[in-house]
């Protein structure tokens, strides 16, 4: 029989999930349906209309395909919980090096997945929290698994991971992307400048494959309807008015003064910048080497 000291020893990513229930508890219970819940509970619809059909195959297969989706909540939170958190294990020995990192380096890299203030929206969703979350958890996967092994492998993970976020929930991509400046600037910080440029040039070439791959096979046949159609559009400069842009900015500009402003003043006066500063103090000698390989 295994210890629990010696379980929390194997598998230290623990840490991080029960850190994610206890941030993610009062939404249990507080038991209330968010948004999208209403509809889904009244008439049952699924995803596919979204583009999301792995969200709907998923949910059909723990609702035992019945007519109407059934509420598992808080199941659905914990499972997806457990994937990202799993996930976390992957994405610190991607940034560490380390086989087995130890809980604070788990906790450092993995906790800022889900146990944030920008995220608890969507945890407070009961029917679309588990799709979401396993599309955190595959942007995940696909930044932090294209560093080692032969290149097919390597390019089949990050095409398989990044076609699965867009089909369970295709905002994640912004995680994928974040996560590859993340990796690219710990490999900077190493010196590793070959395997950041590679790695980075690798997770470009996935993310346009995947993309044309959900284009063809899903986004053609699935994407319709008033609302669907028109957020599956990516704007350009001659279909983006003026004031759309201008509101996106506004929009941008009041978050980023609310979180300055509720932020405690030192914090934010030390903090804030040291954290612009040192990612290009890293990265910047990069660029303005005549060879990116030392």
């Amino acid at each position: 029989m295994i210890s629990t000291e010696k379980y929390k020893s194997h598998h230290p990513w623990i840490y991080v999930f029960a850190i994610s229930i206890i941030f993610s508890f009062p939404l249990f219970l507080e038991n209330s349906y968010y948004m999208n819940d209403n509809a889904r509970a009244l008439y049952g619809y699924s995803w596919s209309h979204s583009g999301r059909i792995f969200s709907t195959v998923l949910m059909n297969l723990l609702d035992l395909n019945i007519r109407n989706v059934s509420d598992i909540s808080p199941l659905g939170q914990i499972l997806g919980l457990l994937a990202l958190s799993y996930s976390a294990l992957f994405l610190t020995r991607r940034i560490t090096r380390l086989e087995a990192p130890d809980p604070v380096s788990l906790c450092l890299c993995g906790l800022p997945l889900a146990v944030q203030p920008f995220f608890l929206e969507n945890l407070s969703y009961k029917f679309d929290a588990l799709p979401m979350l396993l599309g955190q958890s595959c942007a995940v996967m696909a930044a932090s698994l294209l560093w080692d092994g032969a290149l097919l492998r390597k390019l089949a993970l990050g095409v398989f991971f990044l076609f699965s976020v867009l089909c369970f929930y295709q905002p994640c991509l912004n995680t994928f992307l974040a996560l590859c400046m993340v990796v690219f600037v710990a490999d900077c910080a190493r010196n590793d400048l070959r395997t950041a440029w590679r790695t980075l040039s690798l997770e470009a070439c996935a993310f346009i494959i995947a993309g044309i791959a959900y284009h063809f096979i899903v986004a053609k046949h699935f994407v319709h309807g008033s609302y669907e159609g028109g957020h599956a559009v990516m704007r350009d400069m001659q279909t983006l008015s003026m004031s759309s842009l201008m509101v996106s900015i506004s929009n941008g500009t009041a978050l980023l003064n609310s979180l300055y402003m509720q932020a405690p003043s030192p914090c934010s006066a030390l903090f804030m910048p040291w954290g612009v500063f040192m990612p290009s103090e890293r990265v910047w000698p990069v660029f303005g080497r005549k060879h990116p390989y030392p």
